[in-house]
């Protein structure tokens, strides 16, 4: 799960949300919880989506069954969006064109490769698409297993974030370890 901004951990063996623009107030982590209560994404974004403090958001949900839910605020900036797929979104709320989401969503249904790997090659197709309208400068890369943590294994299988950088997407390419070195 790429993302330049700090958001509440996904739950290794459980699910992830993730909140952008103004996303004080523990959103994501109410979210969490709903979630391991049993709400679907799909209502938890409809409600979210809904209120009034998080009009303006852009919301995304995945439950441990990888059903997906995600919404685009009306406050987002022209060129925003999101596109949910089998078990991911992809989105963003600041695009310079387009393009950028449908090539970050092609190219990871199509990616044959670790899910880190994956997830570097859709963040490259976005960026080549035209990324980002205030250019490139920041990417973050969490990765975690599929699996309850336990005190022996915290579930996380990378966890890289470049946050100055002519090319943030080539830097988090370079810092990721070896593959005979690699958890994921």
């Amino acid at each position: 799960m790429p993302s330049g901004a700090p958001y509440p951990p996904p739950d290794p063996g459980s699910a992830w949300s993730r909140c952008r623009r103004a996303a004080g107030g523990g959103l994501g982590t109410s979210l969490l919880t709903a979630l391991a209560e049993g709400v679907p994404p799909a209502e938890l974004v409809r409600r979210a989506a809904h209120a009034a403090e998080d009009a303006d958001r852009q919301i995304a949900v995945r439950d441990p069954a990888g059903r997906v839910a995600a919404d685009t605020g009306q406050g987002s900036f022209p060129v925003s969006g999101h596109l949910v797929g089998d078990g991911v979104s992809v989105q963003d709320n600041m695009l310079a064109g387009d393009e950028v989401l449908p090539a970050m969503a092609e190219t990871f249904a199509a990616a044959r490769v670790a899910p880190p790997d994956r997830l570097l090659a859709a963040l490259s197709a976005g960026q080549h698409a035209g990324g980002d309208l205030r250019g490139r400068q920041s990417a973050a890369l969490l990765v975690v297993s599929g699996h309850t943590p336990t005190e022996e294994e915290d579930g996380v299988r990378t966890d890289l974030r470049v946050d100055d950088s002519a090319d943030p997407v080539a830097q988090l390419r370079m810092l990721r370890p070896p593959a005979g070195l690699r958890r994921a």
